[in-house]
C-alpha cells in the first residue's frame, strides 16, 4: 500500500486531472490512497524535500517494493523540526511547486511499479 499525504489541497484543475490519471493508472497495481489537506502524517513517512535523498527510478522502485508513507509539503515547505523528525526524499535540488511535485511524484510512483512489475513503461 502506497499512501501519499498531501498537506494542501489540489487547485489546479490540470494538475488534479492528471494527478487522477496516474493514480487510476497505479491502482492496477497496487493498492494506492492520496490524502488531501492532510495534518497528521505517520512517523515512518518519508517527507519529499529538495534536501534529501536523490534517487534514480530503479532505487526508487526498490524502495516501494514495500508499504510506503510519502509526503508533499505545504506551499512553504517543512519546518526544521519535521525534517529532523523524518527520512528525506529529494525529486530535485531545485525547489519545485508543491502542486507539481505531487504531480512528479505520482509518476515516478508509477514509473517504479513498471520497472518492478517489467513492464516497458520506463524506457
Amino acid at each position: 500500500m502506497i499512501k501519499i499525504y498531501c498537506m494542501f489541497k489540489l487547485r489546479d484543475p490540470w494538475i488534479s486531472r492528471k494527478v487522477r490519471e496516474y493514480i487510476e493508472r497505479i491502482k492496477r497495481y497496487e493498492r494506492v490512497e492520496i490524502i488531501e489537506n492532510a495534518k497528521n502524517i505517520p512517523e515512518d513517512a518519508i517527507l519529499l524535500d529538495e534536501r534529501g535523498e536523490s534517487l534514480t527510478s530503479h532505487e526508487f522502485a526498490e524502495k516501494i517494493r514495500k508499504d510506503l508513507s510519502l509526503v508533499v509539503g505545504p506551499p512553504e515547505g517543512f519546518n526544521d523540526r519535521e525534517r529532523e523528525k523524518h527520512e528525506l526524499l529529494s525529486l530535485s535540488r531545485m525547489t519545485i511547486q508543491h502542486e507539481l511535485a505531487l504531480l512528479l511524484l505520482v509518476e515516478q510512483v508509477y514509473r517504479a511499479i513498471t520497472i518492478n512489475r517489467g513492464i516497458p513503461y520506463h524506457k
